[in-house]
């Protein structure tokens, strides 16, 4: 697996020294990583290990960065590789949330700062706010390194379903040092390893250590970090106070820090993990800390003072030299002590392992956005629900917005899968919220039916947004104008044409390939041939579902009520084939425009006993199961759902040859019976053939494996 990661630079910071750890540490994966400000102190000793390729941009524009890296982003998503970045600091998260707009992948914050303190200015707070609006919109996850770290961010706002809390973990420690034995002339050097920032707070420490040294002219304060050497500010306070026992070091060797200082102390006003402090033990080095993130799970409270507190600083450091001289038994059990506790709590390999998962979960996890007009009726809706599942078997977490309302809904949804019902009465009202979806954190849009597809393609060209966009056709649109002509259905017509501009149309057949490319004008390079799928699993087990059959033997139907299916064309071939099989019965369930139509003609044609109109069923398999067979009328389709459902429970099938669909499944050798569209005592006759058919269910067997492997294939192709 390749990992990214972006950082200001590689210096002596916690970060720096967590993500040398992480990579030295990791024998499994390849770690490149993008320096955006400066190469840094400890640069050479990233470039040693075997495992880590460094990019230096910290000397290009901030165009010419983010042009690369996005170029990188861009080139992993087109071999459809998922590409797992992780960012260090504020700035770099900034740097990700920039290309993030234009290109999707998976981004973990690492967020090691304390949060906001009283010393921030408006200047210092801004990219901490600025992380946390954009953070909602484009993180994947964020990580923590303590307790403290976040609680105060998402106090202020950050995303709590995001974040998770890896701690700074540490190699078993084999560091040796020198007992101290202390004598009256004997120097005692207390240091502190802190570079220049608004954050340390260096003259608490300098105040507490006057105080000190009055009395004892034996005590040295021994300072190191990056920027003290140029920090005219300190010079002068150290200047004003006239005191010679204050050493500034000139390098920033941390190994040469410790072994000259005797006791160590963190004064700071805002830490999140106070890695220093760990590392001071490590080392054998007694140390204290202001009271600063997880310091509590670190050290005793007798080795904690108040942020700012001097005095009370001034009194550890005198209780610890006490006992160091004094009780060197006790001092040294505690010291014992601790360093167990942070061998314990704080094994590298555990937290390694933390991070190895979320890695591994992020490699395989893309997001998937599905646009549906309901969850009722139509074949449409029922194969994007399937879709859902699909794609979360192929890594993708999938959301699906519902235009409409949530009730009713007929079609059960996969658990995983979340739920959105925006409660429109129409696609066009749902547009800005569709928008807003579009600016959110999606791999892959995927709408259905013409107006979600174009609402959904005109979100994408206003939004800029860097998902594609695959719009499903279901239907043939010359067929639709040959039959039901309206000015609603010219529109529809005219405005399929702005399919080229999505990514990609998926079509469920070649009818609909052929139509869209010949009569819309659609660009064949975008068109894929998806199949429908069926869920064989589901409809298998729904189908040997019980219930009481008062109709056998009974033929069927299920579809929407409208002029498309020419529900009519069942009823009256029915009335001629019952007047010589009485025994038969009629199901039709559903909902739509002819509803009423259709339930006078059953009365006209005095067929109240023998065809009988019902709702949507949530489970029509077991339904389907027990007929004689499945009956369709449509003028016009894509590929009948309700067709490939039947065939898969081996059950023989009727349809009007439509342009699209039904003899496509029968030239691929399935038992399906045509008529021509509105040839009624066509319809009739072939009927009478259907109620005698017996099913090859070997043959079936095989073509329904057939099926499944073109679809499947198609799905691997594409996602």
């Amino acid at each position: 697996m390749k990992i990214f990661h972006v950082i200001n630079s590689l210096g002596t910071g916690g970060s720096e020294s967590m993500l040398y750890e992480i990579i030295k540490y990791d024998k499994k994966n390849v770690h490149t990583i993008f320096l955006i400000s400066e190469k840094g102190t400890v640069y050479k000793n990233f470039m040693k290990l075997n495992n880590c390729k460094i990019l230096d941009y910290s000397n290009l524009s901030l165009f010419k960065k983010l042009k690369n890296i996005f170029k990188i982003i861009k080139d992993y998503k087109n071999s459809k590789k998922q590409i797992i970045f992780n960012t260090w600091m504020y700035k770099s998260h900034i740097y990700l949330f920039i290309i993030k707009l234009f290109v999707s992948f998976q981004l973990i914050l690492h967020v090691r700062h304390c949060g906001i303190t009283k010393q921030h200015s408006l200047i210092n707070k801004l990219p901490i706010y600025i992380t946390m609006y954009l953070s909602k919109k484009f993180a994947d996850k964020i990580i923590y390194n303590s307790h403290f770290s976040k609680f105060n961010h998402e106090k202020i706002g950050y995303p709590k379903n995001l974040s998770t809390v890896i701690q700074n973990g540490y190699p078993h420690s084999n560091f040796k040092k020198g007992k101290i034995k202390f004598d009256k002339n004997q120097k005692i050097v207390i240091g502190m390893l802190a570079r220049k920032n608004f954050i340390k707070d260096h003259d608490t420490l300098i105040n507490a250590f006057q105080k000190l040294s009055k009395k004892n002219k034996n005590l040295f304060l021994y300072l190191q970090g990056a920027g003290l050497q140029n920090d005219n500010k300190l010079k002068e306070k150290i200047s004003k106070i006239n005191c010679k026992n204050i050493i500034i070091s000139k390098t920033l060797d941390k190994e040469n820090f410790f072994k000259k200082i005797d006791i160590h102390v963190l004064s700071s006003y805002g830490e999140s993990f106070p890695n220093v402090v760990i590392e001071a033990i490590q080392r054998n080095v007694h140390s204290i800390a202001s009271q600063v993130g997880d310091i509590k799970q670190i050290l005793p409270k007798d080795f904690i003072f108040k942020i700012e507190d001097e005095d009370e600083l001034k009194k550890k450091l005198l209780q610890l030299i006490f006992m160091i001289k004094n009780q060197p038994k006790k001092i040294t059990q505690i010291k014992n002590s601790i360093q167990k506790s942070i061998n314990n709590k704080f094994r590298f390999k555990d937290q390694f392992d933390q991070f190895s998962l979320i890695w591994k979960e992020h490699s395989n996890t893309k997001n998937a956005l599905l646009v549906v007009p309901s969850l009722v009726g139509g074949g449409a809706e029922r194969v994007m629900t399937y879709l859902c599942e699909d794609l979360e078997n192929n890594g993708y977490k999938t959301t699906l917005v519902i235009i409409g309302q949530k009730s009713p809904t007929q079609y059960e949804i996969n658990k995983k899968t979340k739920l959105v019902y925006l409660n429109k009465s129409r696609t066009l009202f749902a547009t800005k919220e569709i928008i807003k979806y579009f600016f959110g954190n999606y791999d892959l849009a995927i709408s259905t039916i013409v107006q979600c597809n174009i609402v959904c393609i005109f979100a994408k060209i206003l939004s800029f947004s860097r998902m594609r966009l695959f719009v499903r056709e279901t239907n043939t649109p010359s067929e639709i104008l040959k039959y039901d002509w309206s000015i609603k259905n010219y529109l529809s017509f005219f405005m399929r044409k702005f399919y080229n501009y999505s990514d990609l149309i998926l079509c469920n057949s070649n009818g609909v390939k052929l139509d869209l490319t010949k009569n819309v004008k659609v660009k064949k390079n975008k068109i894929f041939i998806l199949p429908n799928s069926i869920n064989a699993n589901q409809i298998l087990k729904k189908s040997n579902e019980k219930f009481k059959d008062i109709y056998s033997p009974y033929f069927l139907y299920a579809g929407r009520l409208s002029k498309q299916k020419n529900v009519h064309q069942i009823i009256n071939a029915f009335h001629y084939f019952s007047m010589t099989n009485k025994i038969y019965k009629l199901l039709i369930f559903g909902q739509g425009s002819e509803k009423k139509r259709l339930l006078r003609m059953v009365k006209r044609l005095k067929l109240e006993r023998s065809v009988f109109i019902k709702s949507f069923n949530k489970n029509i398999f077991k339904y389907i199961r027990n007929s004689k067979g499945v009956l369709l009328s449509s003028k016009w389709e894509g590929m009948p759902n309700i067709l490939l459902q039947s065939l898969h429970l081996n059950k023989p099938v009727l349809s009007t040859d439509c342009k699209s669909g039904p003899k496509e499944l029968k030239k691929l050798g399935y038992n399906v019976k045509l008529a021509p569209v509105n040839d009624t005592l066509e319809y009739a006759n072939q009927l009478k053939l259907l109620s005698k058919t017996k099913v090859n269910l070997k043959k079936n067997i095989i073509l329904n494996k057939k099926y499944s492997d073109t679809y499947y294939k198609s799905i691997d192709r594409l996602f």
